[in-house]
């Protein structure tokens, strides 16, 4: 029976419910659950990135993915598709394509374990004549329907059924992915809604867990894998769920569920749960799979902690991520930020980066104000310790500006940044703010069109001394203000005494080294022995400044003496540094 998920998530619903469980401390009871619908559509693809009359868009780059978890061969006979106005034959793909040629054709029937991709019949015309193929997994199974396109053309909208019997008779439903109250009596009995959170061009829809029914589907926004199924390892699903109305302070209960799907897997087989920190590992529980073909659920206690848990069974493994849950107070912080966009060469952006001991998913994470906020990403994305990620405006023109940055991320919606000043929240899944800067363009005298570089991300984003206007932006890696502006006094260094523009390799700059705190400006002069001013340095303070024995025509400097005059500018107090040095060739 299909079922509408009052969320706006897809859910379909098979017949059995999960029991209760009497929880221990760390291992409790094991159960083995009923079967479940074998064929599952892993990865549904409706509105492929370009024109919709394009052999490279919506007219051959539609596809339906299924996968198969039961123990039973799927035979191909009799197989239709529909999205409730249209229906079609599946029939094997039997023309191989020079692109694929690790795929298999021709095959009319589906083994346990095996995915298979249900492509429009124009794909192989695009994937032919105009190179523009999709990224196909080897071993794919490669099916298409017999007539026309997928439902005659697949709207961002629509639902797909899977089925057994006649373009105009339904015998058995196979899989399934629509919103409804039931299954259809006929084919063409009307449209097909499948609706999720959002519809863009280019995301395919596919479960969160097909273990767990209802089954919920959710846009891969950053993730499109015709022929693979993320959450099949070496043939076993793994998956796990948290009951968060038994979370105490300090644990959760987590509902672990293992299902083999290949029948080498069901004998002499073990699952074990493990925490990771650093070199440390400690197995927390462990079991025997049951022999039974099915689906096995384990209910374990897991303290909410910064270590790494981990499900094990047989030769897989799968992560489970408690960072949906709870983070440290420290966790993931703002490091820059670029608020102040130029039209076509670089949009807004801002920089985040963990400094927790865990990786930490950054799913449906948010980041505004009190009032506004946006999610960051509605699909897992995973930040180690000490990683960054960049969330911008515009991808594509970031992207040709900083072509060697990863992890970028561009929202659905974007949270428009002030140019002068803003407060800016970053909300955890939970809607806690995990961490909240102010700017203000008044507390940086020099600043331009350059990003703003956070000092120390441990202390406060929300104290001004605690950000720089940066020299050189730097997203992706660490700021340059870190290195010199993360002080409490004023640190100037020069040298060496005497140097020697003479271009040998050695002593050809005379170079000053400046330490200071981030609220401070700084201005160097190169004054001359009869007082003259011979060169100035302007612009965004640096940690480093270079003089090359020429005045600011470019003109060579005599060789004597020389002076420099080092102004350090502050909010409330300045001072001035002097330095004595030599030219000499």
């Amino acid at each position: 029976m299909f079922r509408r998920n009052m969320t706006g998530r897809l859910r379909v619903c098979t017949h059995w419910r999960l029991s209760h469980f009497f929880f221990l401390n760390l291992l409790t009871l094991s159960c083995v659950l009923p079967t479940f619908s074998e064929i599952v559509i892993t990865e549904l693809q409706r509105d492929p990135a370009g024109s919709e009359s394009s052999l490279c868009g919506g007219l051959s780059h539609e596809f339906v993915e299924i996968t198969n978890f039961g123990p039973e061969t799927l035979f191909i006979s009799n197989l239709f598709i529909t999205d409730g106005n249209e229906s079609d034959s599946i029939i094997p793909c039997n023309a191989a394509n020079s692109a694929h040629q690790h795929c298999i054709y021709g095959k009319r029937l589906l083994t346990p374990g095996q995915t298979a991709l249900i492509l429009d019949p124009d794909y192989h015309i695009a994937a032919d004549s105009l190179s523009c193929t999709m990224k196909i997994a080897d071993g794919t199974v490669l099916w298409q329907c017999g007539d026309n396109e997928i439902g005659n053309g697949l709207a961002s909208n629509d639902g797909i059924i899977i089925y057994k019997g006649t373009r105009t008779r339904i015998d058995t439903v196979i899989a399934g992915a629509f919103d409804g109250e039931e299954t259809l009596p006929k084919p063409n009995s009307g449209k097909l809604v499948c609706t999720v959170d959002h519809t863009i061009e280019g995301v395919s829809v596919s479960p969160l867990s097909c273990l767990r029914y209802p089954i919920v589907y959710q846009n891969n926004i950053s993730i499109l894998s015709p022929g693979t199924f993320e959450n099949l390892y070496n043939g076993w699903v793994l998956d796990y769920f948290f009951d968060t109305k038994r979370q105490a302070p300090r644990s959760v209960i987590c509902t672990l569920m293992i299902r083999p799907v290949l029948t080498s897997h069901l004998e002499s087989s073990t699952w074990t749960v493990t925490s990771t920190a650093g070199s440390s590992r400690i197995v927390l529980a462990s079991g025997k799979v049951q022999p039974q073909y099915s689906t096995q659920a384990v209910a374990i206690e897991l303290p909410l902690d910064t270590v790494q848990y981990s499900l094990t069974a047989g030769e897989s493994m799968r992560n489970i991520d408690i960072s949906v849950l709870w983070t440290p107070a420290a966790s993931l912080r703002f490091n820059e930020l670029f608020p102040r966009s130029i039209a076509g060469t670089e949009p807004e952006w801002f920089e985040i980066v963990n400094i927790s001991p865990m990786v930490i998913n950054i799913a449906q994470w948010r980041v505004g104000n009190l009032e506004n906020s946006i999610v960051l990403t509605s699909t897992p994305h995973f930040l180690k310790k000490g990683a960054y990620c960049i969330f911008t405006s515009d991808k594509d023109v970031f992207r040709s500006r900083y072509p060697h940055v990863p992890n970028v991320i561009q929202p659905l919606q974007w949270y428009t940044l002030n140019n002068n000043r803003d407060t800016l929240y970053l909300f955890n899944q939970a809607g806690v703010p995990a961490d909240t800067i102010s700017y203000n363009s008044h507390d940086f005298k020099d600043w331009k069109n350059q990003s703003l570089e956070r000092v120390d991300a441990s202390k406060s984003g929300s104290v001004y001394k605690n950000w720089d206007s940066a020299e050189n932006s730097t997203p992706g890696i660490p700021n340059g203000a870190s290195s010199w502006r993360n002080t409490p006094s004023i640190f100037i260094d020069a040298g060496p005494v005497p140097f020697s523009p003479d271009n040998d390799g050695r002593d050809d700059f005379y170079k000053i080294t400046c330490r200071i705190p981030p609220e401070q400006l700084i201005s160097i002069s190169i004054i001359s022995f009869g007082g003259k001013v011979i060169k100035t340095f302007k612009g965004p303070s640096q940690p480093e400044y270079l003089w090359d024995g020429r005045d600011s025509r470019g003109r060579l400097l005599d060789n004597g003496p020389f002076f420099v005059i080092i102004n350090i500018d502050g909010n409330k107090k300045k001072s001035v540094i002097r330095k004595k040095g030599v030219l000499w060739r």
